[in-house]
């Protein structure tokens, strides 16, 4: 098959799910021969990467709306390519699906996240994203899922002749994991804590800032806190977490983007994975963490359900008491968290999150729209 995609601001890119997603999964494909063309804003590793034809098309870079610029300057690429299937990700991409649809080129539609959802839209942003899913809706023949509640969004809302499947994110843990990665930040293996996370509103560091607070003032010993990542652009919400990371009681530390063999290491090291997110798709973090068996203190939202089943920590979404009260359990009964992360080990080597069978069952959807 002649593959588009639609996806990526920037690819490859060192954060973001859904770059990864996407890497991972056609990686694979254009080693089983197939011919993919990724259509993104900004190539770092030039052309050609990993089998991949990397194409960038112009996009404003300091724009709210830089993707939805992005994602209709590519569909009409897409449009008048020779390819036999142009699968989008993402809603904010897609508004420009119809174009490859009118050109007689079958459009499939990958749904990581509900993005009018996020607070960083206004008014204008979330009727563009909404209206960018109503013409998606109609305009795509298959849809894939990456979670259950994003499976059953979609059931909801297109004709019933529509393929839609859930195929969730994969795991594949890199070839070179740096084990001395806590100590190049001076921590100590077992002994702090861990978030990996864009400084965005949707994923909820406030809340561990809160959840720390209410630590201090109990009085109990905070273990030292890291967050690999950052914002995409520096937005107001970034810079005043920057400012409240700064006046959070006991050792937070805000590391920036890392290499994967870095962060890999941070999740082997780390006493517990902090994920206090407001809203996810199938997150990549959790599902790195569980591979690890690094214990997952996260917000009680479906796709955090959904992965950790009772081998997790869940508490409900922006309750910092509720959060403080499970941190305080992990960093109390080390013993106890290290069971917890054996157990979340073992249910996700059991379970469908193999990057090389969700490749496949991805090229299967592809293939029946393309054919």
């Amino acid at each position: 098959m002649r593959i588009a995609v639609v996806g990526p601001l920037e690819f490859p890119g060192r954060q973001g799910g859904m770059t990864r997603h996407i890497e991972e999964v056609y990686a694979r494909l254009a080693a089983d021969g197939h011919d993919v063309t990724v259509f993104c804003r900004r190539a770092p590793a030039g052309r050609e990467y990993r089998g991949l034809h990397v194409r960038t098309v112009p996009a404003p870079s300091r724009s709210p709306f830089d993707r939805f610029v992005y994602g209709l300057v590519a569909s009409a690429r897409a449009a008048v390519g020779r390819f036999d299937v142009v699968h989008y990700h993402s809603y904010s991409n897609s508004g420009g699906c119809f174009l490859p649809a009118l050109a007689r080129r079958p459009v499939v539609m990958t749904v990581h996240r509900l993005e009018w959802l996020d607070e960083k839209w206004d008014r204008l942003g979330r009727a563009v994203l909404l209206a960018n899913a109503w013409i998606t809706h109609r305009a795509a023949r298959a849809f894939i899922a990456v979670s259950a509640e994003f499976e059953a969004f979609v059931r909801s809302h297109v004709p019933a002749s529509r393929t839609v499947v859930r195929i969730p994110n994969g795991i594949t843990l890199p070839d070179a994991v740096d084990a001395d990665a806590p100590e190049w930040f001076g921590l100590v293996n077992d002994a702090y804590l861990l978030a990996v996370s864009r400084l965005v509103p949707e994923k909820g560091i406030d809340v561990c800032c809160d959840a720390l607070d209410l630590l201090a003032a109990r009085g109990v010993g905070l273990l030292p806190v890291v967050v690999a990542g950052r914002a995409r652009t520096p937005t107001e919400y970034s810079e005043r977490l920057e400012a409240r990371v700064a006046r959070t009681p006991g050792p937070v530390a805000l590391l920036g983007v890392q290499p994967a063999p870095v962060v890999h290491g941070l999740y082997r090291g780390a006493r517990a994975l902090v994920a206090p997110s407001r809203r996810e798709g199938n997150p990549l973090t959790v599902i790195e963490a569980m591979a690890h068996g690094c214990c997952v203190v996260a917000s009680d939202i479906p796709p955090h359900r959904e992965l950790l089943g009772d081998t997790g920590i869940l508490v409900p979404v922006d309750d910092a008491a509720a959060l403080a009260d499970a941190l305080e359990r992990v960093i109390a009964d080390p013993a106890a968290a290290r069971a917890l992360g054996a157990r979340a080990r073992a249910r996700i080597e059991a379970s469908e999150y193999q990057w090389d069978d969700v490749a496949a069952r991805t090229a299967a959807v592809l293939g029946s729209v393309a054919r």
